[in-house]
């Protein structure tokens, strides 16, 4: 349900098709998917481990969700802004396009105060970084299905 949320999110964002409905649809399936799967997996964990693991073991799940989402939260920021900024000096011309292009990654407030094209520029980049970054996430979702059919299920504490 997650990796089907994060396509749908990314599929509906702009890339193929713009539609508010299914990129909310996508967006309750991704985090309804994201907390079952959390939730599923930490309690999995509790069960396998006996009652002296049991601490270490969500200990270990926490750190590895909060590590997890800090991690894709960066590379998501990371590819956005370089997309971002990428676009933006492809897509401006003339003399100031490197100020254009640091006041509007500082804040969209400046797009008031562009000209009607270099306003239209300015979005059509944003649509363009963030469907990359919703791509990449999409990826990763996938990257993790596959993964995840490689698990295989052992007791804790036994050699």
């Amino acid at each position: 349900m997650f990796g089907a949320g994060v396509t749908m999110v990314a599929v509906n964002a702009g890339t193929v098709k713009h539609s508010i409905l299914w990129f909310v649809v996508g967006l309750l399936a991704h985090g309804l998917g994201g907390g079952c799967g959390s939730n599923t997996s930490l309690i999995s964990l509790i069960a396998n481990a006996g009652p002296a693991d049991q601490a270490i073991a969500t200990a270990g799940s926490y750190l590895f969700r909060s590590l997890g989402q800090v991690t894709g939260l960066a590379i998501a920021n990371t590819i956005l802004q370089d997309v971002l900024r990428r676009t933006l000096h492809e897509k401006l011309h003339g003399q100031d396009v490197d100020k254009i292009v640091r006041r509007v990654r500082e804040s969209l407030d400046y797009l008031e105060k562009l000209d009607p094209e270099a306003r239209g520029i300015v979005r059509y980049s944003y649509q363009h970084a963030l469907n990359a970054a919703f791509w990449v996430m999409a990826c990763s979702a996938g990257l993790a299905l596959v993964t995840s059919l490689f698990i295989r299920e052992t007791e804790l504490g036994k050699k």
